[in-house]
């Protein structure tokens, strides 16, 4: 079930981020519901993902602008890549936060175990 919740929001993230980078929602803050549809999409990052979407986090924004140098679409596709990258930045932080927790629960589980 949560691995359809958050395949979900990552669809969404994405379909989210093209429209929103084509035409304008007044009144919708688009880059506060990016950021939560990636924290949601995050829940299920494994450890092996992690490191794509923290490389996604970093790139997306950056060939967005490189992009946007483009005649009559550039504006367009740093929109898409700046809203995409919105939605990954949600994405890592749920899995840095998940690594972190895992992490922890490592080291406390290590604390209670019997000494030799």
């Amino acid at each position: 079930m949560l691995s359809k919740l958050t395949g979900l929001a990552r669809i969404l993230a994405v379909l989210l981020a093209i429209v929103a980078g084509i035409v304008t929602l007044p009144g919708f803050d688009v880059v506060t519901a990016l950021i939560i549809l990636g924290l949601i999409a995050g829940l299920t990052t494994s450890r092996d993902q992690l490191a794509n979407i923290l490389i996604l986090a970093i790139a997306l924004p950056l060939v967005g602008a490189v992009l946007g140098n483009l005649p009559a679409i550039g504006s367009q596709l740093d929109g898409i890549f700046s809203n995409l990258g919105a939605a990954v930045a949600g994405h890592a932080a749920m899995g840095i936060v998940l690594v972190t927790f895992n992490l922890v629960m490592g080291d406390l589980k290590g604390l209670g175990g019997s000494s030799s």
